[in-house]
């Protein structure tokens, strides 16, 4: 849910780069931040898109923000012998990682499959507390075909200020198209 009036602060459009840099706007200025995906690709099958934070003090990339997640994941598969069903998604829950956190399953690469969704930072700006996130994600899966939809919570254990984010691929060489906008919520 967003409260608030989302504003606009900077689109991004990456195409055929294997990662993301959000290096300006998440300051104290609003106190929650959105980022919006459309229409995200990868161009290897069996990839998913990653994130993770860090802050002002750590040098780039460094992550010293272990981050923590509990996703759950709904699978609609178009054909059988594959169920539909709704789970909490153990494989791709963080505990205090330190490394790149997937946000969803593995997506396919075929030219109608994609990846949107939402992606909220809670007062990043925050020195005191440990920073929040929850997103939404929807996106094409190589196998099935299916549909996933992978909603998720966490923390970035810090209690210094997140200044940057990340957005990546499971592979080093795997590389994405699409949009991300980033906007402040007051």
């Amino acid at each position: 849910m967003i409260l608030g009036n989302p504003k606009l602060i900077n689109t991004y459009n990456p195409s055929s780069v294997v990662e993301q840099e959000i290096t300006s706007g998440l300051d104290s200025t609003y106190s929650s931040y959105m980022f919006v995906f459309t229409d995200m690709h990868t161009q290897t099958d069996s990839k998913v898109i990653t994130f993770q934070a860090w802050n002002a003090a750590g040098v780039t990339p460094a992550y010293d923000t272990p981050t923590t997640t509990a996703p759950c994941v709904a699978y609609n598969y178009e054909v059988a012998p594959f169920s539909n069903n709704f789970d909490f998604e153990a494989g791709i829950k963080a505990s205090s990682q330190t490394t790149m956190v997937e946000m969803h399953r593995r997506m396919g690469n075929a030219s109608d499959n994609c990846m949107a969704g939402i992606f909220i930072l809670i007062n990043p700006a925050s020195t005191t507390h440990d920073k929040y996130f929850y997103y939404n994600f929807n996106n094409t899966m190589d196998l099935g075909p299916a549909t996933t939809q992978t909603i998720s919570q966490g923390q970035f254990q810090t209690t210094s200020a997140i200044t940057k984010i990340r957005f990546s691929t499971n592979g080093v060489t795997t590389l994405f198209d699409g949009t991300i906008q980033l906007y402040g919520v007051t």
